[in-house]
């Protein structure tokens, strides 16, 4: 098939027919693409073995000097409802001049409806990797003037009356604190940017987008490569302590490189409980059955209730409870970070234990254990 000016052919070969050596397939002029079902099993795709008909297809592809295009990252392209397994028969190939192949990448999809193959969508040309970052603003806890907080804090708090709802008191709270955080945190967020674009490579990507000349798009590439592997040499990773910008650094350097997709299926106990008695061939007791029900039933009918009076929370409770937190945490719903409250004063510290007294005299006196 003809597709603008690159040619594709779409190849399958049946699993019982072996290649036809040494011309497995015609050979078509650059550029050109390889994708189908080549059901060949060899080393190179992922297989355990190489068969003869992944062997001769090896040797057919470095003859006329073809690429495979694969994520070893990725999962596999057939999913075998057999053997519960991923292999990768279905595979793309495409064509070189000058030990220079065609700029593609290849991504497998998800499962496809009523069939064991997976969708690949492969995108031919130049790819440059660029890091989206998350667009929400983040707190600069590095820079934070912390007492700055806690007076702002302890001054609010002050102004929240006792006698109102604990929704609205705890609502007032958290506006607070998000007002102090806005006064003494400075906060902003990353752009959407290239890693390892110097000026070289940012003049080189001008000058493509201008005028679109392949030779500049290999250059620009070039560049960009020797720039990520200069960053790479100058970053010593060690991996008993990897800090936060190391891994930071590997992340952006492997920004184009998808994380493999989990096929993990949750199984419960229950469900290992049933296979093990539909494949045991045990013969059911119903009696026993029928008393383990009863002296179960009896022992959750027969569980004491106890009462037990809710003590008072002090501060020195809060503020143990607090020193306890993790910093480094995702925010709640309520948008409130494990710096927030380490930082709050004594004020704000002794509000929160008459918030939690009120709350507590809200609940039950009795508690079924």
């Amino acid at each position: 098939v003809r597709v603008g000016h690159f040619r594709v052919a779409n190849v399958y070969k049946p699993p019982s027919h072996p290649w036809r050596t040494p011309n497995i397939l015609p050979k078509l002029p650059h550029p050109a693409i390889y994708v189908g079902d080549f059901n060949s099993h060899h080393t190179t795709w992922g297989y355990r073995e190489s068969d003869q008909n992944g062997v001769d297809l090896f040797d057919w592809a470095l003859l006329h000097d073809l690429h495979l295009i694969r994520d070893p990252k990725q999962r596999g392209t057939f999913h075998s409802a057999r053997w519960k397994q991923d292999y990768s028969p279905d595979l793309t190939w495409i064509t070189s001049t000058g030990n220079h192949p065609l700029q593609a990448i290849s991504s497998v999809l998800k499962n496809f409806p009523h069939s064991q193959h997976r969708p690949i969508l492969t995108i031919v040309g130049v790819t440059i990797p660029i890091v989206s970052t998350n667009k929400n603003p983040h707190w600069n806890y590095q820079k934070a003037n912390w007492p700055s907080f806690t007076q702002f804090t302890d001054r609010c708090i002050t102004c929240i009356l006792h006698n109102i709802s604990i929704e609205k008191a705890y609502m007032r709270f958290t506006k607070a604190m998000y007002k102090a955080a806005t006064k003494s945190i400075p906060r902003g967020c990353y752009k959407i940017y290239i890693p390892c674009l110097d000026e070289e490579c940012a003049e080189l990507l001008k000058q493509y987008e201008e005028s679109g000349d392949p030779d500049i798009t290999t250059h620009l590439l070039d560049s960009l490569n020797a720039s990520r592997r200069t960053r790479t040499n100058h970053v010593k990773i060690q991996p008993q302590s990897l800090g936060t910008q190391k891994i930071s650094t590997i992340r952006k350097l492997g920004a184009v490189q998808k994380p493999p997709a989990q096929c993990r299926h949750p199984v419960s106990p229950n469900s290992i409980a049933t296979h093990l008695i539909n494949v045991a061939k045990a013969d059911k007791d119903k009696m026993f059955e029928g008393e383990m029900k009863n002296k179960w039933r009896q022992y959750k009918q027969c569980i004491p209730e106890t009462e037990e009076d809710f003590q008072p929370f002090t501060t020195d409770e809060i503020e143990r409870a607090i020193k306890t937190l993790k910093t480094g945490k995702a925010c709640g719903l309520d948008n409130i970070s494990p710096e927030f409250l380490k930082n709050l004063g004594k004020t704000s510290r002794h509000w929160l234990s008459i918030q939690f007294n009120q709350l507590s005299s809200h609940l039950p006196s009795t508690v079924n254990t």
